[in-house]
C-alpha cells in the first residue's frame, strides 16, 4: 500500500503517513497490487477529484466486470434490475447487454410473464 501511495503523491504530492497507509490497507489492502496501480492511472486520465480509496476500489471492480463481459459502472444498476426483473443469467444478459432487441425482447417476455401470473393470482 505505501508503494501505490508513492506513486499517487508523484502527481497530487500527498504525505504519506504509517496512518495513512493504514486506513488505506484497512479500505483497499484486499485488491491485487497491479490492479490498483491501472486504477490510478485510469483515474488520473479521467478524473481531477482527489485520490480515495473507494476510487481505487471501484475502478478495480469495473475492470473486473469488463473482464467478465459484464456492462461499465454507469449501466450496471441498469444491467442488474434487467437481471432481476427479466430472470436471465448474468453471463447470457452481458453476451447480449449491447444489443438493444435481445433486450427489449427479453423485458416484453418478462412484462408478459409477470401480468400473466398477476392475472393468475387475483382469480
Amino acid at each position: 500500500m505505501a508503494k501505490l501511495l508513492a506513486v499517487a503523491a508523484t502527481v497530487d504530492n500527498r504525505i504519506v503517513t504509517r496512518e495513512m497507509v493504514g486506513g488505506w490497507m484497512g479500505a483497499i489492502g484486499h485488491l491485487d497490487y497491479e490492479a490498483s496501480v491501472r486504477a490510478l492511472h485510469e483515474h488520473r486520465r479521467s478524473s481531477t477529484e482527489y485520490l480515495q480509496p473507494a476510487h481505487i476500489a471501484a475502478l478495480v471492480r469495473d475492470e473486473a466486470w469488463s473482464e467478465r463481459g459484464l456492462p461499465p459502472a454507469a449501466e450496471r444498476e441498469a444491467f442488474e434490475a434487467f437481471v432481476s426483473f427479466t430472470g436471465e443469467l448474468r453471463d447470457v444478459a452481458a453476451a447480449h447487454w449491447n444489443d438493444p432487441e435481445w433486450r427489449a425482447e427479453r423485458l416484453d417476455r418478462a412484462r408478459h410473464e409477470h401480468h400473466e401470473r398477476a392475472i393468475e393470482g387475483s382469480a
